[in-house]
């Protein structure tokens, strides 16, 4: 990892590992309870179709955070474990999925070699497109160790792109939380050449779909 990239992936944990919410822990679980009190029609269904992907598979979940999509997976999963940089998300994700087929455990996703297992799935939403493009194929090195070959992986994200650019490939918005502190964040909204060109000789049968979020399906090689 190059110094540039290191500081930033320093600044987005640092953001999300409580500055995002500022610190409000309690207020972050009941978020939580309340999105999945209000799921839309398009939402279980998008749930249901990933529930298919992940029946009976040992699943590695990256970004996991307090266990949004965790549950659901859990479902029809043979496993799940999730993982996250933040102890503090993973206790709201340890209180609120109970599933016994779930264990949360504390990661970085370019870190994964503590991890002494081997999946046959992996998912992560809202997590690759706050990287820069050039760091996804140190992301799918670290993720594709850790699976067996004709491993399915699903990823996704919001349909959003940062408005901001230096270089016209990866976008930044600038978010400012309640101590006044500022964080320059990528969020990138991929296409499908773009998903493509970066890591279609890593992976095969990759799939591509947009709604009101963007989502890859494909296989490790």
């Amino acid at each position: 990892m190059d110094l540039k990239s290191h500081s930033y992936h320093k600044q987005m944990i640092e953001y999300y590992d409580g500055a995002k919410y500022s610190y409000d822990w309690d207020g972050v679980r009941q978020s939580y309870i309340d999105d999945e009190a209000n799921l839309s029609v398009e939402q279980r269904r998008t749930i249901e179709q990933i529930q298919r992907v992940f029946s009976g598979r040992k699943v590695l979940e990256l970004a996991a955070g307090g266990g949004r999509w965790t549950k659901h997976i859990a479902q029809t999963a043979k496993s799940v474990l999730a993982t996250d940089t933040s102890e503090q998300v993973l206790a709201i994700g340890r209180s609120l999925v109970k599933e016994a087929n779930v264990r949360f455990v504390q990661s970085d996703a370019f870190k994964l070699g503590q991890l002494d297992e081997r999946f046959d799935a992996a998912f992560h939403f809202n997590f690759i497109n706050h990287l820069s493009y050039s760091d996804w194929p140190r992301l799918m090195e670290s993720l594709h160790r850790k699976l067996i070959c004709g491993a399915v992986v699903v990823m996704g994200g919001q349909r959003y792109r940062a408005p901001e650019s230096d270089d016209g490939i990866d976008y930044y918005t600038d978010r400012e939380c309640s101590d006044g502190k500022r964080y320059r964040l990528i969020d990138n909204l991929p296409d499908e050449d773009q998903v493509e060109s970066v890591i279609g000789h890593l992976v095969e049968d990759l799939e591509f779909a947009m709604d009101n979020r963007w989502w890859a399906k494909y296989t490790v090689l």
